[in-house]
């Protein structure tokens, strides 16, 4: 079962906490910006700036809000100024008339405030936007995600006296406040998510695992926060700057803003930014499955994986591309396209955790391809393939049964034609244990090869041969009939003893044949003709003293022939007929 994690950001988590309506809230005009939001592939003169300001991880030129700013896109002084200006209205708006002696209460109407609950609150946060990760998005048009709502939380708390700290996941930001000994968790996204507690997160998070792809992970038991200074926070904002140049197919920017990215990150903290980043990623790719746009969704996994992340984290990147590539796979096989299965299954072998059992899929694909065109030898050295790359994953004891069932057709096919070829083989193949249809079907190929093998020796007239095979075919099928396939071979060594004219030979064979298998007349049938001949033979050489016994045998084989009977007659007195 594909295991992915939840969006960065989560909008439905928003909803799922807010209560109220915004729509008597003030309004801020929003300062004139130009349009494009994502920095440049080249630093403006005021990200050098702010560059070189952190060159010690610290700031001094620049404000929090000054560099969130610079770092969502503001590329000049005038347009830092204009945002920085709006800024200042809104923080000044939102600023709560409550008592800054009581952290909890200031921090609880701070963020209602900022959603626009309460009078003359500003409405800066207006509508959930999984993109919107820059301050200028917020200035825009009020869309926001987790980061950029963090952020401004971040700065309009800490001028109210408020101790807040910024607090990172692999999919998610929040803010923390800390009061005295307390730190109270507040989900920026939400009017109504300050210090929620842990029964009302749960119940959130159900209400979101309701509307999430069932194979999605648990976004807060399964991941863990970590707090992290300012600027790791305004790192992330270029993560997603980053990720979503990704998106666009833009890899130079997207490089670009990724190492500008781990310059506002301390070494110790960079692991939680590359978690950030694999995660939003994988967020982009499970929307693209759910737009059909596999090819995509499986290049976004695969840049998720490349991070090289380690312990859990990897696996889980590792295990959602093995998914994620493994849907593209399935709309390939259904286009029937052996060649295009291989080579997008190629396109992730730099991904050596995944990449097996990712090609062991597409082989089993590929088998499955070739046997729809009847070619069980190329299917079955497919699903052989399969179960070699697969071996030892989750796919491995599937892919194991198939490579048997293949095995089994393609060695009935063979059994036609060289059934010593495919008796050999047959010996060989192994099926795997807890699998009784395949463990049946196996020993009635078993069964099928010993009769072709007994067949085949019958018309060379093996007969021992024929024995030894009919007793492995009794001993595989209990409804055998060995004693057919046995007494075969003898009728047949008598067909042909008659042809070369050998009627004493003959006779032998045709009484080993009605004595192994009596129910058959064509056996009594075929020896009273021999005898009739071998009579007539002796008959002609007034030999009657030899021909005695055979006479009584005919006569007891058949009592009504005429033949016998004159000759029974012949002999009791010559020259009467």
């Amino acid at each position: 079962m594909m295991r992915l994690p939840a969006s960065l950001c989560l909008s439905i988590f928003a909803l799922a906490l807010s209560s109220g309506s915004c729509a008597s809230a003030e309004v801020v005009p929003h300062p004139k910006l130009t349009a494009e939001v994502v920095p440049a592939s080249a630093p403006s003169s005021l990200e050098n700036a702010l560059l070189e300001d952190i060159s010690d991880h610290k700031l001094h030129r620049f404000s929090l809000l000054e560099a969130a700013l610079i770092v969502s896109g503001a590329r000049d002084e005038a347009e830092l100024a204009a945002a920085r200006g709006w800024a200042e209205k809104v923080l000044a708006k939102a600023s709560p008339a409550a008592d800054p002696r009581r952290p909890s209460e200031v921090g609880r109407a701070l963020l209602e405030r900022l959603h626009g609950k309460g009078k003359g609150a500003p409405a800066v946060f207006r509508s959930y936007d999984l993109a919107a990760t820059s301050l200028l998005d917020v200035a825009r048009d009020g869309s926001f995600n987790c980061v950029s709502a963090t952020v401004l939380y971040l700065v309009a708390g800490r001028r109210l006296g408020l101790d807040v700290r910024a607090v990172l996941m692999p999919s998610h930001a929040r803010a923390a406040v800390v009061d005295g000994d307390r730190w109270l968790v507040v989900e920026t996204t939400s009017s109504a998510g300050f210090a929620a507690p842990p029964e009302k997160i749960r119940e959130v998070v159900r209400r979101i695992q309701q509307q999430q792809p069932a194979n999605a992970i648990d976004l807060y038991a399964d991941e863990r926060g970590v707090a992290v200074d300012d600027l790791a926070l305004l790192g992330a904002i270029y993560t997603n700057l980053s990720v979503a140049a990704k998106e666009k197919g833009d890899l130079s920017l997207a490089s670009t803003l990724e190492a500008r990215a781990d310059l506002f990150v301390e070494p110790a903290a960079r692991p939680q930014l590359r978690r950030i980043r694999s995660s939003t990623l994988t967020s982009m790719a499970v929307r693209r499955v759910e737009e059909k746009r596999l090819e995509e969704a499986a290049e976004l996994a695969l840049q998720a994986a490349q991070l090289g992340l380690e312990g859990e984290d990897g696996r889980i990147a590792r295990q959602n591309l093995v998914a994620i590539a493994g849907l593209g796979l399935d709309s390939l096989r259904q286009q029937g396209d052996e060649a295009a299965v291989l080579a997008f299954a190629g396109r992730f072998r730099g991904i050596p955790e995944a990449s097996s059992e990712i090609e062991a899929t597409a082989w089993a694909y590929v088998g499955e391809l070739r046997s729809r065109r009847r070619d069980d030898d190329g299917a079955a050295a497919a699903f052989r393939e399969g179960a070699r790359l697969g071996a030892g994953s989750q796919l491995g004891g599937l892919l194991e049964r198939n490579a048997a069932a293949a095995e089994i057709n393609r060695l009935d096919e063979l059994s036609r034609s060289d059934p010593e070829a495919a008796w050999s083989q047959w010996q060989a193949l192994r099926v795997p244990p807890g699998e009784a249809d395949l463990a049946t079907n196996y020993k009635h190929l078993g069964a099928n090869i010993a009769v072709f093998r007994g067949q085949r020796d019958s018309k060379a007239h093996r007969c021992q041969e024929v024995d030894r095979r009919a007793a492995e075919w009794a001993a595989l099928d209990p409804t055998a009939l060995p004693e057919v396939l046995r007494a075969g071979c003898r009728g047949d060594l008598g067909l042909a003893r008659w042809d070369a004219g050998d009627f004493p030979g003959a006779a032998i064979a045709f009484r080993e044949a009605m004595a192994i298998n009596p129910k058959e007349p064509a056996f009594r049938n075929n020896l009273v003709g021999a005898l009739e001949r071998q009579v007539n033979s002796l008959l002609s050489a007034k030999s009657c003293s030899e021909a005695k016994a055979l006479i009584a045998e005919g006569l007891a084989l058949d009592s009504s022939s005429q033949f016998f009977a004159k000759a029974r007659e012949f002999c009791a007195h010559p020259g009467s007929l």
